[in-house]
């Protein structure tokens, strides 16, 4: 994929400074070049949201279990009332491994109707509704 034609989705940077406000943010992501990774995130604005960046690839693992072993390995306190926000099955079923709440974004590359299948605790439409989710809710599971 390339890259560089990457964009920030409407309203994610409002989004990233109302949790950055009340909560440690971590990005957990499967990439093979941490070098490109903060590259794009610096070119994107993004680095200085996050507490730490979790990056890895093991094309012999399936990618669940890879972000199961960062968040682990990085975040062993994380636990009930954290929560993992994603848009792949990927991200769900780590999340679920981990005894995290999970909340699926519907504007990923995954259709609405197949994250249902995966029983996230809900579904956002897009990650820059997190914030207000959470708001709404009083961090309760919908």
């Amino acid at each position: 994929a390339d890259l560089q034609s990457d964009v920030l989705q409407v309203g994610i940077l409002d989004a990233l400074h109302r949790l950055r406000s009340s909560r440690d943010l971590f990005l957990v992501t499967l990439r093979s070049s941490r070098q490109r990774l903060e590259q794009q995130l610096a070119r994107l604005g993004l680095t200085s949201f996050f507490m730490q960046i979790l990056c890895g690839r093991d094309v012999d693992r399936d990618g669940w279990s890879v972000k199961f072993d960062l968040i682990r390995g990085s975040c062993s306190e994380a636990g009930v009332g954290d929560w993992i926000v994603g848009d792949t099955e990927t991200d769900i079923r780590a999340g679920q491994s981990l005894g995290l709440r999970t909340a699926a974004v519907a504007n990923g590359i995954r259709s609405e109707a197949f994250l249902r299948t995966l029983r996230p605790d809900c579904i956002i439409s897009s990650a820059a509704d997190f914030p207000q989710y959470l708001a709404d809710n009083d961090n309760s599971v919908c």
